[in-house]
């Protein structure tokens, strides 16, 4: 649709009341006109914004989330907010959460960009320690260097454009997480495996922060790659996972417990 005369013309067309909007960049102004073109505006959002939503949903892990949106929102505006809103039916996948309590399997998944130099310095730094370990890699579906990598590291076994069920299998048999802050980040956690992540994009830095500062995940910053990654696997490794593996047990019971779209159709009747 190429402007607001033709979106309108199309709302009217076909009688839509309800709009579902998955847009980070959505303004106040597009909102305002959906607003006064359809009865319900249901936003997904990454970080609390000034919005003219009627409903608004955020999985992220924020603390003190609904106070902020509070300020930001009408006091009409019904917020589903926090990790228990996370929409994946675990229940479909038929996976099992880890329990063992050593490192002895790694998944590693960076996102669907490149991020080389990320996967890079993991692979060299788990090879440089001769840990014996049993490595998944999956590329995600922008990342061109899958050949580049097979040859470099031939111990490792490397994925392309799996399926979700497939990919969250692996995962769940893992010991450990490497890769970004994003859906995968929660998607580890929910299954018991302790993560070690990178933050590779804005709306991935409220997780990546506040999961860390409650000590939930390790979160690596380029400065400090290589220490974090021997405080958990050299003299510290058992300890340090130990607790890590605690953490996530206690917050996987969050995970996902609410449904969206129960919900949902609860506040649209």
């Amino acid at each position: 649709l190429k402007n607001n005369f033709e979106e309108k013309s199309f709302f009217k067309k076909n009688e839509i009341s309800n709009l579902y909007i998955d847009n980070p960049k959505i303004g106040l102004q597009k909102q305002l006109f959906f607003s006064k073109n359809s009865k319900n505006i249901i936003i997904y959002q990454d970080e609390p914004k000034k919005s003219f939503a009627n409903i608004i949903i955020n999985h992220n892990y924020i603390p003190d989330v609904t106070r902020k949106y509070r300020k930001l929102v009408s006091v009409n505006t019904k917020l589903l907010l926090g990790i228990q809103y996370f929409p994946i039916d675990f229940k479909k996948i038929f996976v099992k959460k880890s329990k063992k309590k050593q490192i002895k399997s790694i998944t590693i998944f960076f996102g669907s960009q490149s991020n080389l130099r990320n996967i890079q310095n993991s692979l060299i730094y788990i090879n440089s320690k001769n840990l014996n370990l049993k490595i998944d890699c999956f590329l995600g579906i922008y990342n061109k260097h899958f050949s580049q990598l097979e040859k470099k590291f031939k111990n490792v076994k490397f994925y392309k454009n799996t399926t979700q069920k497939f990919f969250l299998k692996k995962l769940s048999k893992s010991d450990l997480f490497i890769g970004s802050g994003g859906t995968t980040l929660i998607e580890s956690l929910y299954l018991g495996v302790p993560s070690l992540v990178s933050c590779t994009a804005k709306n991935q830095i409220s997780n990546c922060e506040n999961f860390s500062k409650k000590r939930i995940i390790i979160f690596i910053k380029n400065r400090n790659f290589y220490s974090q990654l021997d405080e958990l696997f050299l003299k510290k490794q058992t300890s340090q996972y130990n607790r890590l593996k605690t953490k996530t047990s206690r917050i996987s019971k969050m995970i996902g417990k609410k449904s969206i779209s129960k919900k949902l159709i609860k506040l649209l009747k």
